[in-house]
């Protein structure tokens, strides 16, 4: 049986869905729902122009049950705190000598300037966003970002577009449509206001002014893909009464005593857009990001959270009560961890244990004999550029993308594990595949008709360290399991069940 939404639009005659969902998606593209794609020089030497592109927006909403939703974004909060206390235990003197080393081969990847971490300052995450993937036993967190959290406003952009197209459709009066709208709204809540929150309780434990409004730097990269984003974020804390700008990193400096500044002006926060690997380090804003707690920088650099062999590590800890209690994981990290993060385990040769519990002999073997239940991820990349599933490799699916992997050997699962074996210092992890259905959704379009098909859809939420926590998430899509908003995946609107309720009763 269809919901509620769907047989809304399967309601109206072909050509007035087409002009709904045009109009929806020529909005989104308007509000910022977009990718930023800079020029480059073509063959001929010419440059190609610079290009908006709009991120495919749905017209059906992912739905989530408050309570579910608040207690993802308090797992994703023990998940970040968790990762937190492990970093600080390898760091520091009590770890193992075979902790260490495995420590040292998981930052030998990182960037200098990524390798800059404060211990401290990591205790500061003002923003982080855990993606899951949703299966018969609940949410399964994949992985966790501390850098470039983003989407919060994405998110909110097509939320509202989504209640609102939808009010006026369910009631052509304008007054009562509004009105359903501002319920709907009020009861959704709203990933930048709770952003906004976050960052302005850090900026003032920092001794950030407290009587007067903030001028929050929001720094990026030049050509940086989420434009669009980042102009609503200085909108939306201008509206909230701070003075925020959208700035390059290349416009910050450092004044005569050496505090942070940007166009003229002083600057009382920082909200990092950008990766520290992609920061000159003789430039000032890495100076900057060297004292982020000077600067009043959120969030710091935080890559040994984002590490994947460390949430593998931390995997492998929780299930071990004496490992567990050394590292000094609290009740709450430990059970969000065994509840929330799929079997996941650093790709290295030895014992380890199951995703049952079993003990395995040798893990190359163990994984080498099960594929089809596996995926295999790069330990330090993004964008799931480095991300095979067992099963794809199969049925024969991607061995081109594979074969770059494991040349000049031919693109086998096997072939790939002994190049990840002798790849040298990089690490790779191996994490219990997710089994997940796709789900059916309409997909809008500036200009072709609207169109159903059977989509991955994925769920984020947010979590802070300290300060009033967010109660948000949001929903990618994507025909493959590998969801990304860069490699052409779309957005869902995300929905609470009661929002949803609001907007249609």
């Amino acid at each position: 049986m269809p919901s509620r939404i769907e047989a809304l639009w399967l309601g109206l005659a072909p050509e007035r869905l087409h002009a709904v969902a045009r109009n929806y998606a020529e909005e989104l593209f308007r509000d910022g729902l977009t990718v930023f794609k800079p020029g480059s020089p073509g063959p001929d030497g010419a440059a190609t122009p610079d290009e908006w592109l709009a991120i495919p927006p749905l017209l059906t909403p992912k739905v989530l049950v408050r309570e579910r939703l608040d207690d993802m974004c308090a797992s994703a909060r023990a998940l970040t705190s968790a990762l937190v206390r492990l970093t600080r235990y390898l760091c520091g003197s009590t770890a193992t000598p075979a902790e260490r080393a495995l420590t040292e081969r998981m930052l030998a990847t990182l960037a200098p300037l990524e390798r800059a971490f404060d211990l401290e300052a990591l205790g500061r995450i003002a923003t982080a966003r855990v993606d899951h993937f949703v299966d018969a036993g609940g949410p399964r967190a994949l992985e966790l970002n501390a850098t470039i959290p983003a989407m919060q406003g994405y998110s909110d952009l097509i939320a509202r577009r989504f209640i609102s197209t939808v009010a006026r459709e369910r009631d052509p009066d304008p007054v009562r449509a509004a009105e359903r709208e501002g319920r709907a709204l009020a009861l959704n809540g709203s990933n930048t206001a709770d952003l906004l929150a976050s960052l302005e309780w850090h900026a003032h434990a920092l001794g950030a002014p407290t009587d007067r409004p903030l001028a929050i730097a929001i720094v990026c990269r030049r050509g940086d893909a989420q434009l669009g984003e980042l102009a609503h974020y200085a909108r939306a804390f201008s509206a909230a009464g701070h003075a925020a700008e959208q700035l390059f990193v290349d416009e910050l400096e450092l004044d005569a005593t050496g505090a942070a500044s940007a166009r003229g002006h002083a600057v009382d926060l920082i909200y990092r857009h950008i990766f520290a690997r992609r920061v000159d380090p003789a430039s000032a804003f890495a100076a900057i990001l060297r004292d982020p707690t000077r600067h009043r920088v959120l969030n710091p650099i935080a890559s040994p959270l984002e590490i994947k062999a460390m949430l593998g590590l931390l995997s492998e800890i929780a299930d071990d009560d004496a490992r567990a209690a050394a590292v000094g994981l609290a009740d709450d990290e430990r059970s969000a961890t065994r509840a929330r993060v799929p079997w996941t385990r650093v790709l290295v040769d030895g014992p380890s244990s199951g995703p049952d519990g079993e003990p395995i002999v040798d893990l190359r073997a163990w994984v080498r004999a099960h594929a089809s239940e596996l995926v295999l991820k790069k330990s330090w990349d993004y964008g799931g550029k480095r991300v095979v599933l067992g099963p794809d490799v199969i049925a024969g699916v991607g061995l081109a993308r594979l074969a770059e992997l494991t040349a000049p050997q031919p693109p086998t699962w096997d072939s790939l594990i002994e190049a990840i074996m002798r790849g040298g210092p990089d690490l790779w992890v191996v994490q219990r595949l997710v089994v997940t259905q796709p789900e059916r959704h309409l997909v809008a379009d500036r200009e072709q008709p609207p169109t159903w098909r059977d989509l991955h859809v994925d769920v984020s939420a947010y979590a802070s360290l300290g300060g009033p926590a967010p109660r948000g998430g949001v929903c990618r899509a994507s025909a493959s399991r590998i969801v990304n908003i860069l490699g052409g995946g779309g957005l869902a609107p995300t929905l609470t069940g009661d929002a949803l309720a609001a907007l249609l009763d």
